[in-house]
Order: C-alpha cells, then structure tokens, then sequence
C-alpha cells in the first residue's frame, strides 16, 4: 500500500481497491473457513485482482519504477504468507512425530512404573505425576498443531492493524 502512494492517483486508488478486496476477504471469510481446514475461494480471486491491478501500471520515472517493484515484491512476499498460512491450516503431526511421543511416553511411564521406591502410595504418585505432565503435554502439542483452530488459534487482528485498518473502518 505504502509503495503505491508514488502512483498516479487512479493506479494507486485501483491498487488499494483490490489490496481492500483481498484483505477484507481474509479475514471475514478465509480466516473463518481455516478453522475448519479449508480455503476462500473470494481470497484467491481477490489476490488475482491485486496482480492485475499492479499489471495494469506502468512506470514512468525511475522514482516510480524503484517503488513499483517493491510492490510486487511486497505482493509476492503476501502470497509466499498465503500459502504458508494454508499449508498451515490443516494442522497435525506427521507420523514420524507421533510415533515419537507415542514411544517416548510409554518409556517414560514405563520406566516410572518399573523403577519404584518401597511405598506403594509413594511411588504410584510419582507415575500418576508424569502420566498427568505427559499427558498435559500432548494435549497442548496437539492444540498447537491446529493453528487456526481451538483455543489457541492465531487470530486476523494483523490484518486490522496499520495501513490496513482503514479497510475496516480504523485509523
């Protein structure tokens, strides 16, 4: 947006335009649409708007030309940022992880229940204590392997902020 503002007038207010589309497109749709593990199509069309719009512009200055391409750099860079976010969204662990804390744990418990102090009640809540920090721990790594879902998913606020407020009615 900031690089834009060399622009003539028409060119940039098009570009803001169809950078407003995108944005506004995900937040309200595609970010909702993450927390079920699917995408917004308005969000890929609204991207295609913006490449058209900064297709549609030539530069005349060397002043402008600098700023222009920072701009397809910077649109590049927010594509790169949107297909990261929805590789993301799908969440999970990969097999190879899993079996790891699978295995990992029943060693741990394993080893707490094998290895015993001569309380009976001693030593069954010390297993009963790496069970619960074990099992507390894969409860949060699964949350955290959900991003955009849960109680800990990321939230669009970013999207809200800056230069791109003023597409939601900020400053």
């Amino acid at each position: 947006m900031r690089d834009t503002r060399v622009l003539p007038a028409a060119q940039a207010d098009q570009v803001a335009r169809a950078v407003g589309v995108y944005t506004r497109a995900v937040v309200l749709d595609e970010w909702p649409r993450m927390r079920t593990g699917t995408d917004s199509r308005q969000a890929f069309v609204a991207i295609g708007g913006i490449y058209r719009a900064l297709q549609g512009i030539e530069p005349r200055s060397a002043r402008t030309r600098v700023f222009y391409d920072d701009a397809v750099r910077q649109l590049s860079a927010a594509l790169d940022a949107r297909r990261n976010r929805l590789a993301t969204r799908d969440g999970g662990l990969s097999p190879l992880l899993a079996a790891l804390i699978l295995v990992g744990a029943l060693v741990i418990l394993g080893y707490a229940t094998l290895v015993g102090s001569r309380s009976t009640s001693f030593h069954l809540a010390g297993v009963c204590s790496i069970a619960l920090v074990v099992g507390f721990a894969l409860v949060v790594l699964l949350a955290l392997s959900f991003p955009f879902s849960g109680s800990l998913a990321i939230d669009s606020e970013p999207f809200r902020r800056g230069v791109l407020a003023g597409f939601f009615g900020g400053a």
